[in-house]
């Protein structure tokens, strides 16, 4: 191995110099030979060119770009003497990642959105690049693997072609989709999803794109349908590995809601089970309530977090729903909140690298002079009703969520949001995620470190939101 002195980054010799020594070393095999070998052929580089710069070494190289003077020898057999390369010379710098070729109307920035990885990662691993807002086409340039986070979304109510369109629209910003597939019957054993959802051409399209499929298995909140699943969870746990088995699934995503503390460990054996029945390498996750105030009792109290995440490779907080249909208005998930139920996860034992975080990409409206209110539209409904009513709206810092007040005269045409409901007449007053609010979700999941962010649902997201997403969640 060889070794870098310590003052590398400055050589300073007494002696010879490395040139010097080089020179008398092709002096004495012209006296010993009586002519010049023919010099190594040089290999077509792999990774990207550097022109050496005076006073740079092979070690100061190496350092710069985050390889060993070994990994750059092994590139560069041209070089016989490791302390003997000169300013002007051009060297191959292996790329521990992939080689990117520049094409006409590349950016540096939407290199690393394509890749998913954060801008700044992609500068450091060029340091050959002297002016980031400079890239030419032709140009070969070093794109670093680094471990990306989880980004899950669920996928609901419709089909895998709209799914397909769906994520085309996310700019390669989710690499774990959770869909439909799996339901229960009144015996609580499984119903799979009909062909428009469930089929190979569609998880093969997801594959391809590096994408997982991990079905979320519900009782759609209702209790009795999900104690029955619980009851029959030896049987409902062979019939969901033998699912992931012939499908090609990735794994199984428990979403059981709206049972209670009555049923904690029956809930916790299930996962258990699953965790037994599948391989190794597939997912066993958990939707679990988000819960910043401690509840013990009724359906908060149905999750044991600590001994969920002894059997699931994560869990997925469904942080949202602060405010609900039927309640008061307010944030769908204000800042208190969601650190709320972060901390209370991490309080509970969960390691951070067991936490996903879900963000919701829906809002709900109150409507003035109704007792009951508070229901769901998905943010690009949100978008659409600012844009084309009589409305106001602003961005609450102490929640760091979004409201806004939407009026919808007799004579306008009555709005149709998502599931197919119309609005009628009247004024709204609406709470939801705008892409500030979404930004700083982000932003909280990497300062505490956690695994990655999840959101219900894709399809009711603000579009916008995708063109920082993956950069704000990688940081």
């Amino acid at each position: 191995m060889y070794r870098c002195p310590n003052n590398s980054a400055m050589p300073h010799q007494n002696g010879p110099t490395p040139l010097t020594s080089l020179l008398w070393l092709i002096l004495l095999k012209l006296i010993l030979r009586g002519s010049v070998t023919e010099p190594p052929v040089i290999p077509e580089c792999k990774g990207v060119s550097h022109k050496v710069l005076p006073g740079e070494s092979l070690c100061t190289i190496g350092a710069k770009y985050g390889v060993s003077v070994e990994q750059l020898l092994a590139e560069n057999p041209q070089i016989t003497d490791p302390g003997a390369i000169r300013a002007g010379q051009i060297i191959c710098i292996p790329c521990l990642g992939t080689v990117y070729t520049v094409k006409p109307g590349d950016s540096l920035w939407t290199i690393a959105l394509a890749f998913g990885i954060p801008l700044d990662k992609l500068i450091d691993a060029n340091p050959q690049i002297t002016d980031p807002d400079v890239v030419h086409p032709g140009q070969v340039i070093c794109v670093p693997e680094i471990s990306r986070k989880v980004s899950l979304t669920y996928l609901f109510g419709a089909t895998s072609a709209q799914y397909l369109n769906m994520l085309a629209k996310t700019q390669g910003s989710i690499n774990t989709v959770c869909p439909d597939y799996f339901d229960i019957d009144n015996n609580g054993n499984l119903i799979l999803a009909g062909a428009n959802k469930l089929n190979r051409p569609f998880l093969d399209a997801l594959h391809e794109q590096g994408i997982r499929a991990v079905p979320f298995i519900s009782n759609h909140f209702n209790r009795e349908l999900g104690v029955t699943a619980l009851n029959n969870r030896n049987r409902l746990s062979d019939q969901l590995a033998a699912a992931v088995k012939e499908y090609g699934l990735d794994g199984v995503d428990i979403d059981i809601e709206n049972v209670t503390h009555e049923h904690r460990d029956m809930y916790t054996d299930f996962a258990r089970l699953l965790r037994e029945k599948l391989p190794a390498d597939k997912i066993v996750s958990s939707a679990v309530a988000a819960n910043p105030r401690g509840f013990t009792v009724g359906w908060h109290g149905s999750y044991d977090y600590k001994s969920l995440s002894k059997y699931c490779d994560y869990l997925m907080i469904m942080n949202y729903d602060e405010h609900y249909f039927g309640g008061p208005e307010g944030p769908i998930s204000s800042s208190s909140f969601f650190e709320g139920s972060i901390q209370y996860a991490l309080n509970q034992g969960v390691p951070e690298d067991k936490i996903v975080s879900g963000i919701p990409f829906f809002g709900r409206y109150w409507k003035q002079g109704e007792s009951t209110s508070g229901v769901g539209l998905a943010g690009r409904d949100v978008e659409y009703l600012i844009a084309n009513y009589t409305s106001s709206h602003y961005f609450d810092v102490a929640t760091q969520s979004a409201r806004a007040i939407v009026t919808i005269k007799p004579n306008e045409p009555e709005p149709e949001i998502w599931g197919g409901r119309k609005m009628t007449p009247g004024t709204y007053h609406i709470w939801y995620d705008s892409p500030e609010a979404t930004r700083f979700k982000l932003e909280t999941i990497n300062k505490y470190g956690l695994l990655g962010a999840g959101s219900w649902a894709l399809g009711q997201e603000i579009l916008s939101i995708w063109d920082f997403y993956t950069q704000a969640l990688n940081k």
